[in-house]
């Protein structure tokens, strides 16, 4: 992608316990109105796809957005998922990718069109895990 990310660094969580995650890292992008970004957790124990599905259907309910279609994935053998969220103005998709100990977010957030945008598809594809282990 071009451009220069912004990228917050590795965060510890300071109340992390059993369930909760232990670290993140977030880098983001704005690009022909488009904005992409990825995001690492990393979890004590590792949370269900059901779980992650509730919150991201909240956080979309946070921003003003429906969660209109959830796509159960497999991404170089890994299991995943893909969110739609939408309102009246924007859109937002997002996947989900579970690894051994963590999970690798990959979203896009724009104009109702986002989902068709070429810029967009190839941020998607261009994801591929280093190992599934």
């Amino acid at each position: 992608m071009p451009g220069e990310p912004i990228i917050w660094p590795d965060v510890q969580n300071p109340t992390s316990n059993a369930s909760s995650w232990t670290r993140s890292i977030e880098a983001h992008l704005e690009h022909e109105k488009i904005l992409f970004g990825t995001l690492y957790f990393e979890y004590h124990t590792l949370p269900s796809m059901d779980f992650l599905s509730r919150v991201v259907r909240e956080h979309a309910l946070l921003a003003g957005r429906k969660l209109t279609r959830e796509t159960a994935l497999l991404i170089h053998g890994l299991p995943a998922a893909e969110f739609v969220s939408e309102s009246d103005k924007s859109t937002s998709i997002e996947r989900v990718v579970i690894l051994r100990n963590g999970t690798i977010n990959l979203g896009i957030h724009g104009d109702t069109r986002v989902g068709d945008s070429p810029l967009a598809r190839r941020f998607f594809d261009s994801f591929k895990p280093l190992a599934a282990n």
